[in-house]
């Protein structure tokens, strides 16, 4: 049992504090000891070290990572005043308390030092966020310890959250330093590299006679349609601490050779009947398809998803992973920055065996952690795995864009901008400023729009920015654009220069080969909902936001028409699923935002005008997503006594809903976490205040999370009916499918609908109707309803 010392008054803080020489916690029995820099205003309350916000970070990093045996203490057992950095003085004074309770403790093999404060007294050294995560050695009298610096969680809060992933996986060493199994050449597996015909004979042999194994690919780039685009090589492991080497590039194989390699390796990689593993699996099934001819079946497991599912969105890189899995962890540095561009083959064939190897690993280690969760096996196997490789269908396909089209809209983008530009300089404001400064006023440059804004016009500052700066962000530009012209100009020009940059740039940049293939991702958002990338489809301008008709870019193929199968009111029908809201679900069945229309308008349905039903439609998206009356009153120009009198009267018809935000938050704040119908949870660490936010945070990830697992559902159901026809599916965007669908196949909408509106049913416990708009047209901008 470690002792305080109340009575010390070797310094001045036993003055103001009040727990004076709080205690080392945990048992003399453990094998680590946390050594912190001093006590906050949380531990100098109860005298207890690390309970703080920082405290809670660690120890819920602690946990997370399985760390359990260990002690904690800080270097200065009182707390500085205003929690200033404890003084040379006052660690000398406390530095033998920290001294005798490590000494008495028979089982220790691990100090850690929290921060550069306790980095200092230990060793006499500094630079904390370089050396985090280090294994050193440390001699404490006849003992050899080890010690690992460690980021104080204090400096990770402030850097918000940007070193959180990097202070998770110096943690997750914790363990492997303790078993002296943290990194070590010895851990590499034995890798054969196939460089003769004999040794390929003798892969394919173990590859049809495994039941299962790990795969990944080497290659020459990021984008496999990008020229010359080649795979250099092809590993695979099928047990722990193997893998074997292909290189297909720099083996002087013969055409022959490379003809019966490939048709060897298509038989193998196409039977479905031999499981196959990878890290972001779709990776190299799209290279793969794109660069050897070759559609990988049988994909059953993918390391990236299954971290994604256990630990949530965060470090779910296999390099990461090194650390946490095995003692290979910084293997990457053979390669440098780079992996595509290693010249040297036996480094990048090393590097490729360790990939696979670690794979393998991983998936070792991972499925008795998802065998003990049904809920997220289930989730696997039914959708994530199956989904990724409609996905990867998606990419590959790509969707047509009218490159005529594509460079009207840049020409009208760049006359918009510069037109913008031109009144924004003929401004009073912006002339003063340029008069001022000598120089040109620069529309991007959130340091002169501040000045213009803050000290020439005198307007009051809203919010800072994390370093301390008035902000100009879209939300303060908003609240100023009634009043300020250069405030609603840079608005617009904003706008605009995010649609030149995000899309007209990269559509621009494929105008080779005239269609447009983004990146898809399942483990990019916190719900679940599927992102993508280069360019970014989820974030497309759509109906009055479409200026500069971008939609109208992208069209159908020969002989083809566009369909667009949207989900009605999709996150409406699953928040009154799960809250059970039989009134919410009665206005689904006929017309729900006329229906809140005339709840807070106080009048008759058939008397509501499409004024008040747009209103109406802003309250009902606005509520379940946590709009505030005063959200409200700014998004319809209300009064906020007026937003407050409406949201009372949908709670009012629509109580269900209520009782479900109340005690989703309730529950969210007991145990931690909140779960959708799919069994996906989100965990809310118990360091991160509870505020507004998270609440809101908490009562919408079971409804985005539920209802992108209906869409993902439905988008494999609608794959599996397209498979052996001319129609296929195209993008995965929101609460919609888009379809190329060949015009002798017109009938298969109906199909399609019918399909969407039950086939996620079989797999999650939903009873409600679900609704689907199907629109068409020979471009994605000008659609029609289908009928």
């Amino acid at each position: 049992m470690f002792t305080s010392y109340p009575q010390c008054k070797d310094c001045d803080l036993w003055k103001n504090v009040k727990s004076i020489g709080t205690a080392t916690v945990g048992s003399e029995t453990s094998t680590i000891l946390f050594i912190g820099e001093a006590n906050g205003r949380d531990e100098d309350a109860c005298g207890v070290p690390f309970v703080g916000k920082s405290g809670r970070l660690l120890r819920d990093a602690l946990e997370k990572f399985g760390v359990i045996d260990f002690a904690m203490t800080n270097t200065c057992r009182c707390r500085p005043p205003n929690n200033r950095p404890p003084t040379p003085k006052e660690i000398a004074a406390c530095i033998h308390y920290t001294e005798e309770d490590r000494d008495r403790m028979p089982n220790l093999r691990l100090m850690i030092a929290v921060g550069n404060i306790a980095l200092r007294a230990l060793t006499g050294k500094q630079g904390i966020t370089k050396v985090s995560g280090e294994e050193w050695g440390y001699q404490a009298l006849d003992k050899q310890l080890k010690l690992m610096p460690l980021m104080h969680p204090s400096y990770v809060l402030q850097s918000q959250d940007k070193e959180l992933e990097r202070f998770y996986e110096h943690v997750a060493r914790i363990p492997m330093i303790v078993k002296g199994t943290l990194s070590g050449e010895d851990d590499f597996g034995t890798y054969t590299v196939v460089d003769t015909p004999d040794k390929f004979v003798e892969l394919i042999a173990f590859l049809q006679n495994s039941r299962i194994f790990a795969y990944d690919i080497e290659t020459t780039g990021l984008n496999p349609r990008d020229p010359d685009s080649q795979v250099r090589t092809i590993q695979v492991s099928w047990d722990l601490r193997t893998a074997w080497i292909l290189p297909l590039e720099t083996i002087p194989w013969t055409d022959e050779q490379r003809d019966t390699i490939l048709v060897e390796l298509k038989a193998i990689f196409e039977n479905k009947k031999i499981g196959k593993i990878g890290q972001n699996i779709k990776f190299d099934n799209l290279w793969m398809k794109t660069i050897l001819g070759i559609d990988v079946r049988g994909t059953i497991w993918d390391t990236k998803i299954v971290e994604y599912l256990l630990y949530g969105k965060g470090s779910t890189g296999l390099k990461d992973m090194a650390w946490r899995y095995s003692r290979m962890g910084g293997y990457e540095k053979l390669l440098g920055d780079r992996p595509d561009k290693v010249e040297n083959d036996e480094t990048l064939w090393k590097y490729g065996g360790i990939d696979a190897d670690l794979t393998f690993r991983v998936y070792k280690a991972q499925l008795p952690k998802i065998r003990k969760a049904p809920s997220l096996d289930h989730l696997l196997h039914t959708l994530l795995v199956p989904a990724s490789d409609v996905l990867m269908r998606m990419e590959y396909r790509g969707i047509r864009i009218d490159t005529e089209r594509v460079h009207v809209a840049n020409q009208n983008c760049e006359e918009l901008i510069a037109a913008l530009k031109r009144q924004m300089s003929s401004l009073m404001e912006v002339k003063a400023f340029e008069d001022a400064e000598e120089i040109e006023f620069n529309p991007n440059s959130h340091q002169q729009i501040a000045y213009i804004l803050f000290k020439i016009c005198s307007l009051d500052p809203i919010k800072q920015t994390e370093k301390g700066h008035n902000s100009t962000d879209k939300e303060v530009l908003e609240r100023y654009a009634t009043d300020s012209k250069l405030a609603a100009l840079l608005l617009d020009y904003s706008s605009y220069e995010q649609m030149r940059k995000t899309f007209l740039s990269e559509l621009l940049s494929h105008e080779r080969n005239g269609r447009i293939h983004t990146t898809l991702w399942l483990t990019e958002t916190t719900t679940g909902r599927t992102s993508s990338k280069k360019p970014n489809m989820q974030n497309m301008p759509k109906g009055d936001k479409d200026i500069l008709e971008l939609r109208k870019c992208f069209v159908s193929d020969e002989g083809y028409i566009l369909a667009e199968a949207d989900m009605n009111q999709h996150e409406l029908r699953v928040m009154a699923e799960i809250a059970g809201d039989q009134a919410m679900m009665e206005a689904l069945s006929t017309d729900i935002h006329t229906a809140t229309a005339s709840i807070i308008f106080g009048i008759p349905p058939e008397e509501v005008t499409g004024e008040q039903r747009r209103e109406a439609k802003t309250v009902n998206f606005g509520i379940i997503y946590g709009l505030t009356p005063y959200g409200l009153s700014q998004q319809l120009g209300i009064p906020e006594s007026q937003a407050e009198l409406w949201i009372y009267r949908f709670f009012e018809k629509y109580f269900m809903t209520k009782r479900y935000m109340d005690a989703t938050s309730a529950f969210c704040r007991r145990y931690g976490y909140v779960e959708a119908l799919s069994g996906r949870r989100r965990y809310f660490p118990s360091y991160e205040e509870f505020d507004v936010k998270k609440i809101k945070e908490a009562i919408n990830f079971p409804i985005q999370s539920t209802a992108s697992d209906i869409l993902l559902y439905n988008a494999i159901g609608v794959d599996k009916l397209l498979r052996g026809r001319k129609s296929f599916l195209v993008l995965e965007v929101h609460d919609s499918l888009l379809l190329n669908i060949h015009r002798s196949e017109i009938s298969l909408i109906d199909e399609i609908r019918d399909l969407m509106c039950g086939y996620s049913k079989q797999f999650l416990n939903f009873e409600s109707e679900l609704k689907v708009d199907i629109k068409v047209g020979e471009n994605w901008g000008e659609m029609e309803d289908y009928k």
